[in-house]
């Protein structure tokens, strides 16, 4: 179970990013916070940017997200998850009131894994 957890998600963007399997396209919000960064640093005040930004383009612009950040992406979200989980385990047991409730919860949520991981498009792996 350990390896899986903290294997495959890592092969798996490593190998979609070897295949080219994915498209990283900057979001709306990825954009304004690039040039939220190129106005701080070039010191300029927001009004004078908005009114450069029209005629020039950001200097972070062509900047495409790597293998790197994708990682640091799904470090991030199992420890997110291992955090919730067991934030939320100590209140479980104690509204329940008997250990039981872990079994249960682990094989609820096993269970929502296995419908999930049938959606992940493992490519030759």
């Amino acid at each position: 179970m350990y390896s899986t957890l903290f294997t495959m998600p890592y092969l798996l963007v490593a190998h979609y990013h070897e295949t080219d399997t994915i498209q990283c396209e900057d979001s709306w919000f990825l954009k304004q916070i690039r040039r939220m960064l190129s106005t701080i640093r070039e010191g300029k005040s927001e009004d004078q940017k908005c009114k450069e930004a029209r005629v020039s383009e950001s200097p972070y612009s062509d900047q495409v997200r790597g293998i790197g950040t994708d990682i640091a992406i799904v470090s991030c979200m199992v420890f997110l998850a291992q955090f919730i989980l067991s934030s939320l385990m100590g209140s479980i047991v104690a509204s329940s009131g008997s250990t039981v409730a872990v079994v249960v919860c682990a094989s609820v949520l096993s269970f929502c894994g296995a419908v999930s991981a049938n959606f992940v498009s493992y490519l030759d792996l």
